[in-house]
């Protein structure tokens, strides 16, 4: 069973638990800013390399999935699902979604659902993981298994019931990992096939060591440097992006994708930011405060962000795809402090 579903609708599907849900997504003029889920975020990006291909299902034990697609317009995502769940009325139950990446939407896949896309090359997903309270960090506990499993060769997933809501933390990042009380499940695999499946190990989470910086930044831009991303790769020129130390705030500048360049202007009015530069376009980023403008150009490099202190104008002129991750960091004055400008955006 395969559907078509459109940028431009929240639903669900046949399967109970994996279904669509609205982003938070403001557009001005042509550029869309995604804001995140919840605050303080928990925010995992995975990259994919032009000719990426998946090479079998993955299942998750331990987190529920909620999946943003951004990519080049027009680009068509094939998704298919199996629901691997013990106690599920639709268990063992196949269905399949064709989609295009968009701002709008993330797509929710429950623990035990089974997942595998297709034509994934260029494409950046976001995911904001329900973890079960304490695990802050994504680890590739996913469970795999081959394209051509039949019913009787699935793992089964046992989905405990939700537990409780925690007492009141005072750790910052806490309520972020189970805001439902998820607890983790766990799986059994079929006695007769457990060589067919595989439990990943975690991600080795690093800092890229030896990689060159997307350009060099003149002397006289204080506060502005570039630094190491932290992630882990997945394949070649494929990676997985965690959020960079004492992020307040994250979110995702889209701008329009067009032929003709798109300027898209914002202001750091009250703290620093880290920006992450996702498509295959070179960038063109233009600096301004008080001293002389600094003009920047470079391809687009998720290994590396871009440090931009507080009170700096950003003017970024993009053709086609590109996508920005904006990490804003935690200031040392009142944490209470406004959220910054809203973006503008014109074409040139």
């Amino acid at each position: 069973m395969t559907a078509y579903h459109p940028a431009d609708t929240s639903e669900g599907t046949a399967i109970d638990g994996l279904h669509w849900e609205a982003n938070q997504a403001d557009t001005f003029d042509s550029t869309v800013l995604v804001s995140s889920s919840e605050r303080p975020p928990v925010c995992d990006i995975a990259t994919h390399q032009r000719h990426f291909t998946c090479q079998g299902y993955s299942l998750h034990a331990g987190q529920i999935e909620r999946l943003t697609f951004f990519g080049p317009a027009g680009q068509l995502i094939r998704g298919d699902f199996i629901d691997c769940r013990r106690d599920s009325p639709t268990r063992h139950q196949r269905i399949s979604l064709v989609f295009e990446p968009s701002t709008q939407r993330k797509l929710v896949i429950e623990r035990g659902i089974a997942y595998l896309f297709s034509n994934m090359g260029n494409i950046v997903v976001r995911n904001e993981p329900i973890r079960p309270e304490g695990r802050q960090r994504a680890t590739r506990t996913a469970m795999t298994f081959p394209l051509a499993a039949l019913d009787a060769e699935l793992p089964v997933l046992a989905i405990p019931r939700a537990a409780p809501p925690s007492k009141q933390s005072s750790d910052p990042t806490a309520s972020a990992s189970a805001p439902r009380g998820v607890r983790p499940a766990y799986a059994r695999q079929p006695s007769t096939e457990t060589s067919q499946h595989a439990v990943l190990e975690p991600l080795a989470w690093s800092m890229p060591p030896g990689h060159p910086r997307p350009c060099t930044i003149p002397s006289r831009a204080s506060g502005v440097f570039w630094t190491p991303s932290l992630f882990a790769a997945a394949g070649p020129d494929s990676y997985h992006l965690a959020l960079s130390p004492l992020v307040e705030e994250v979110d995702f500048i889209a701008p329009a994708q067009q032929a003709t360049p798109v300027l898209t202007r914002w202001h750091n009015d009250h703290r620093d930011c880290l920006l992450t530069f996702f498509g295959q376009a070179t960038v063109e980023l233009l600096l301004r405060s008080e001293h002389p403008p600094i003009v920047l150009r470079f391809n687009a490099d998720p290994l590396h962000s871009l440090h931009v202190p507080a009170g700096v104008e950003v003017i970024l002129n993009s053709t086609g795809f590109t996508l920005v991750r904006r990490e804003i960091l935690q200031s040392q004055q009142d944490s209470e402090s406004p959220c910054p400008d809203a973006l503008s955006a014109s074409t040139c």
